[in-house]
Formats: C-alpha cells, sequence, structure tokens
C-alpha cells in the first residue's frame, strides 16, 4: 500500500494578516509553497484547495466549547469562545 501526503490550501490563507512580526504570516506560507515546487516536492504531493467552513461544519468541530458565530469577515465566519 503506497502511502501518499496531502498539501491542503485556500487561497483565503495569504489574506490572513496576523501582525507584524508574527511568524504565521502570509509570506511564510508563500514561501513554504515556493521551496516544495523548486525542490520538486509539490509534484509528489496530493494537493487539494478546501472550501471554506459552513456554520455546520464549525458546529461540529467547536463543539467541545461555549461559542457564538458573531459574523462574517472576509467570506469566513468569526467565532468567539465564551
Amino acid at each position: 500500500m503506497k502511502l501518499s501526503t496531502a498539501y491542503i490550501n485556500h487561497s483565503d490563507c495569504l489574506k490572513h494578516e496576523m501582525g507584524l512580526g508574527h511568524p504565521e504570516c502570509p509570506q511564510r506560507l508563500a514561501v513554504i509553497a515556493a521551496q516544495l515546487q523548486v525542490c520538486g516536492l509539490m509534484d509528489q504531493l496530493e494537493c487539494h484547495e478546501v472550501s471554506l467552513a459552513t456554520i455546520t461544519q464549525l458546529a461540529c468541530v467547536l463543539s467541545l466549547g461555549e461559542y457564538t458565530i458573531i459574523g462574517t469577515f472576509g467570506g469566513g465566519y468569526v467565532a468567539y469562545w465564551l
């Protein structure tokens, strides 16, 4: 049985700004993707562009704690944990 590695991404990830100096930044994601391409690993990965989560899907993964969907931002949902 051959195992494969998935590369899961969404273009909106490049819009996610955590603030100046935070290591989780769009530039980091772009550099990682470029390096995977340059060294030939991207061709060996199973690449997937995911869709945005629905409120129902969010409720499935956030059900362990209390949360409230407080609105939408950039086409996605913003959750607030109480």
